[in-house]
């Protein structure tokens, strides 16, 4: 999906955001020939068809933006402190700016990102 690189912080949220914009071909994946003649689709794989109904379902993918909105101003705010120089001064500012930041993302409706 990605060459292996040295992220630090925010190797989960990459990972994610990833998936997301495979979606399409992850989803192609359970929608073709060689799953369906795939031991694994069968009825007697639980797991597999677990995991089918979860990639084709909307929840997974649903949550999977939510956190996207949460953590992008997170990781961007520290992606900018993550410097040799002092950052102090940055992180007040830049913590305020991803709250506001996540706030809007959600269109201001806090029950919608406060549990996450």
């Amino acid at each position: 999906m990605l060459r292996p690189c040295d992220t630090k912080f925010a190797t989960y949220y990459i990972t994610i955001k990833r998936l997301v914009e495979e979606k399409g071909s992850i989803r192609g994946v359970f929608c073709n020939n060689e799953w369906e003649k795939s031991h694994l689709s069968n009825s007697k794989e639980a797991k597999g068809k677990e995991l089918e109904q979860v990639i084709l379902g909307n929840a997974f993918w649903d949550n999977a933006q939510k956190v996207l909105k949460v953590c992008e101003p997170i990781v961007d705010m520290l992606r900018m402190v993550d410097s040799d120089t002092p950052s102090m001064g940055f992180v007040y500012e830049g913590m305020d700016c991803a709250k506001e930041a996540i706030a809007k993302s959600f269109n201001n409706e806090e029950n919608e990102y406060i549990a996450i």
